[in-house]
């Protein structure tokens, strides 16, 4: 066990050796003796006491540690005085604050522990920011405290609370309390037929503007701006009628209506015989101009009515009222509602000029004759004639034949005509033709095996019929080829072959011949034959000579030719 005395009431307490120990590393301080009960120290005067990280060391309870000096703007308090265990408290004077440790305590040692604080200066940063106000101090980022400042509003504002701020000795604004509110001009008023905008702010800097309804137009400023003593700039405009020009009644007419402001209608009659070019009708409108164009009277005129083709107008004036009478030609037709047509105020005539249609005459036709009616006499516009032609020819056109205006649709013609049906079939045989008009011809050709008879070739079409000896395919037969000297001719068939007589002759397309020579003959030349459209393929009949044998090697030699 170990003790440790009580620097304030000279009491021993029991402290266990395990809770005061030295340490390895004690730094700058210098420990007394080490001990572990009072008899380790040698002096009477020192116990054994626990020092701190010195452990358990001799130390002299009475003794204690140099006065220390004051501080600058501060002052130091030591209690209990020099005594070991005795703390020094320091502080600073109002307007500084401290740096560094606040309390000392006086080790066995006789040294104080750390280093002594200071006594600094305390400073406020940027003073508090108040909307619409600014304060007396020169703009610098930090104050003494004890620094009084005084806020004002700007202009255009009135203050609401306490205007000073204080910094304190703690480095904290206090103050200002205080609002900077905008100055009210109270509403700036209304003006008829027009409206402001916007219609419910009214504080300083707020501006309104003035608009005017439709149809008025503003005089005076547009504007009016809340000003810092709490009045309106200028004064109310107002919202006046808009106005256009004065009008008057065009010549040879009348203006019907009066005024000039906005929304005002004028309407413009003329006298008769004239008619208004323009607009006959015109509003104020917002802009102040007349909408439409300016009216004015002219005098009616109808034109020249017409025109009239296979005919003629008669009359002078076109003005209202005048008249004209619409003639036709010799040998025309009159299609018309009216002989005469009259102006009328609209400008128009009262009845659409006529059709002079003219007549046609009936035109004669070469091999033909008219049906209904008579050549060259003169027939009305729309008259239909019909013609027939003599046989083997027909007409250009087989429609109606109408009188349009003096010309007819088209100019008959009898041409020949073309054949109805297509030229005739062959047996064995097959035609190609294009059309059947007069003159076209039909081309017959025969199938393999046979061929055209008297080589007629060709049909014609000829005023509506197929002219000429109609061809005809008769079967082409082979001539017959003969004997062969030494030799047989046979036939093949589709079950076999049979020897061919000589006095056969209807030897057909496609029949087939073969050649066989005697004994000790040979074939020299083809072994067949076949029958192509009359003629033997090949051509060449073959012959038969006599056969030679061929010389046989000797297999072995007289004795006599050996030696």
């Amino acid at each position: 066990m170990a003790i440790t005395y009580d620097l304030y009431s000279d009491s021993i307490i029991s402290v266990c050796n395990e809770q005061c120990t030295r340490r390895e590393n004690v730094g700058k301080r210098r420990c007394s003796k080490r001990c572990i009960t009072n008899q380790d120290c040698v002096s009477a005067k020192k116990k054994c006491l626990c020092d701190g990280v010195c452990g358990l060391s001799c130390i002299n309870p009475n003794a204690g540690c140099d006065l220390l000096p004051p501080i600058s703007y501060g002052r130091v308090d030591i209690i209990p005085p020099n005594m070991i265990g005795g703390r020094a408290r320091y502080s600073c004077y109002p307007g500084f604050h401290l740096v560094g440790r606040s309390e000392r305590t006086c080790q066995p040692d006789g040294k104080w522990d750390g280093a002594p604080p200071s006594c600094e200066k305390v400073v406020c940063g940027r003073p508090p920011e108040v909307e619409h106000a600014s304060h007396d101090a020169p703009d610098q980022l930090q104050f003494q405290s004890g620094t009084h400042l005084t806020y004002t509003c700007v202009f255009g504002y009135y203050r609401e609370g306490a205007p000073r701020a204080v910094c304190t000795g703690e480095g904290q604004w206090v103050g200002p309390k205080m609002t900077c509110k905008a100055r009210n001009c109270g509403a700036p008023g209304e003006i008829n037929n027009g409206w402001r905008d916007p219609g419910y702010k009214f504080t300083f800097p707020s501006r309104v503007t003035y608009h005017c309804d439709e149809g008025f137009e503003l005089l005076g400023r547009a504007y009016r701006e809340c000003q810092s003593n709490g009045e309106w700039s200028g004064i109310l405009p107002t919202c006046e009628p808009i106005q256009c020009q004065e009008l008057g009644p065009p010549l040879h007419g009348t203006m019907i209506g009066s005024g000039r402001t906005y929304g005002s209608i004028i309407k413009f009659v003329c006298n008769d015989g004239y008619k208004v070019v323009g607009s006959d009708e015109r509003r104020c409108q917002a802009g102040g101009m007349w909408s439409g164009q300016e009216a004015r009277c002219e005098e009616i005129d109808c034109g020249i009515p017409g025109p009239v083709y296979n005919g003629y107008i008669d009359g002078h004036r076109t003005s209202v009222g005048a008249i004209f009478f619409y003639r036709c030609y010799a040998r025309t037709t009159y299609d018309g509602t009216s002989f005469f047509a009259q102006c009328l105020e609209n400008g128009q005539w009262s009845q659409p000029p006529p059709r002079c249609l003219g007549q046609c005459a009936v035109p004669a036709i070469l091999n033909g004759s008219v049906v209904n009616g008579r050549e060259g006499v003169w027939v009305d516009h729309g008259t239909a004639i019909n013609y027939t032609c003599k046989e083997g020819l027909q007409l250009n056109d087989t429609s109606i034949n109408t009188c349009n205006n003096g010309t007819w649709r088209f100019i008959p013609r009898c041409l020949p005509a073309p054949c109805k049906s297509p030229p005739p079939l062959i047996e064995n045989g097959h035609r190609v033709f294009f059309t059947m008009n007069h003159g076209d011809r039909a081309r017959y050709f025969c199938m393999e095996g046979y061929r055209l008879y008297q080589s007629n070739k060709y049909l014609t079409c000829n005023f509506g019929a197929w002219e000429g000896v109609r061809p005809y395919c008769e079967e082409n037969f082979c001539p017959n080829p003969g004997t062969l000297t030494n030799g047989q001719i046979y036939k093949k068939g589709h079950v076999g072959k049979f020897r061919f007589k000589e006095y056969i002759v209807t030897i057909k397309h496609g029949d087939r011949l073969e050649y066989e020579c005697h004994r000790n003959f040979k074939l020299q030349g083809p072994k067949g034959a076949a029958c192509v459209n009359g003629k033997w393929s090949p051509q060449q009949k073959p012959k038969c000579v006599p056969a030679r044998h061929p010389i046989l090697p000797k297999l072995w030699r007289p004795m006599e030719e050996l030696s």
